[in-house]
């Protein structure tokens, strides 16, 4: 029985491992300033060239800024860490930093981040800006900066046991885990890197049984009780983590949502444009015609199937709405039914 529960053990320490560890990826986007070259950076106004080991920018005015290169392409669901140096003249000036998704287009002004002066380690894998594929950056100086010295700009996942850790509790602590109790949820949720499965595994089962090996002789009875007492506390203590979920939602849903009709509060709890788009697009389609809907997956597109049923959605359909990504390439022999502009169009495909 010892040598069974090594066995369990020794398992159980690989499979925590094999949370932690990283998995395949591409290597992390890294801009060290310290060779003296500016790496392909440059600045739309001000005096940009290489100095102590930094790229110094001198400020003329209000635009003058840092800007990386183009076509980046970076996966913001995999590098959502953005590990950054800048000194401003005077450090109290502080930094703002952009990005976009579509360098040609420029960048968006909501997609910024504030940032102080000197070195740190930004979170962005729970802003809701940063998604799909990033091309570009801005760095700009405050208002009142008289310079700016870059010595690094680097885009990762996080790293290092107690980084890794403080995102898993961070996610522990914020994911409705009674939204995990479905089939669904079992089978694909996780909680920072670990599977919410092999949770509930280690918890509800393995953990348990290893405990009844201390007292091999007494293995059934015991293990009979130990289990089903480790069941009870388990259930307990997530019923009574769905109930602070719970008060936590009611709060939240109370302060922003009170008082406000059930389109305004679906609206309030989309993305920008979005559900005022579908609505529009649902007044022009006819009840029951399959819709072409562009937008990046999952979400919101499943969001948007949801919300344009009984219209089902499928591919090269008569109607087309696009959101937040750019037309289809067949787009101006369509006959356009409605654009938000910033948001999203409606087409049909001429002889639909």
């Amino acid at each position: 029985m010892r040598k069974t529960g090594f066995i369990l053990v020794a398992l159980v320490l690989l499979a925590c491992r094999a949370a932690f560890a990283e998995g395949p990826r591409a290597e992390s986007l890294r801009f060290d300033f310290a060779g003296g070259d500016l790496l392909g950076w440059s600045a739309p106004t001000g005096r940009l060239a290489p100095r102590a080991g930094a790229a110094r920018l001198d400020v003329e005015d209000e635009i003058s800024s840092f800007l990386s290169p183009g076509r980046l392409a970076v996966d913001a669901s995999r590098f959502n860490r953005l590990e950054i140096d800048v000194r401003v003249e005077p450090p109290e000036a502080g930094a703002v930093v952009y990005w976009t998704d579509d360098a040609e287009r420029g960048f968006v002004p909501d997609w910024r981040l504030a940032i102080p002066s000197g070195r740190s380690v930004l979170d962005l894998s729970r802003d809701p800006r940063w998604r799909g594929t990033i091309d570009r950056f801005l760095l700009t100086p405050g208002p009142r900066a008289r310079g700016a010295s870059l010595v690094l700009f680097e885009l990762r996942g996080a790293r290092g046991f107690r980084e890794r850790l403080r995102a898993i509790a961070r996610d522990f602590s914020e994911t409705e885990l009674r939204a995990h109790y479905s089939v669904n949820g079992i089978l694909g949720a996780r909680i920072g890197p670990i599977p919410f499965s092999l949770l509930l595994g280690v918890l509800f089962v393995v953990l348990p049984f290893l405990l009844t090996l201390r007292s091999a002789r007494r293995f059934p009875a015991k293990g009979a009780r130990v289990l089903s007492r480790g069941l009870l506390a388990g259930t307990l203590l997530f019923l009574a983590r769905a109930g602070c979920d719970e008060v936590r939602i009611l709060r939240a849903d109370t302060r922003v949502l009170a008082g406000k009709s059930l389109d305004e509060k679906i609206e309030a709890t989309n993305p920008p444009g979005f559900y005022p788009l579908l609505y529009e697009a649902k007044r022009r389609i006819p009840r029951g015609a399959p819709v072409e809907f562009r937008a990046e997956k999952p979400y919101p597109w499943e969001r948007g199937a949801y919300y344009l049923y009984p219209n089902r959605v499928a591919d090269r359909a008569n109607y087309v709405l696009s959101y937040r990504v750019p037309a289809p390439d067949d787009s101006a022999a369509c006959e356009l039914l409605f654009r938000k502009p910033g948001f999203g169009s409606v087409y049909r495909r001429k002889g639909g």
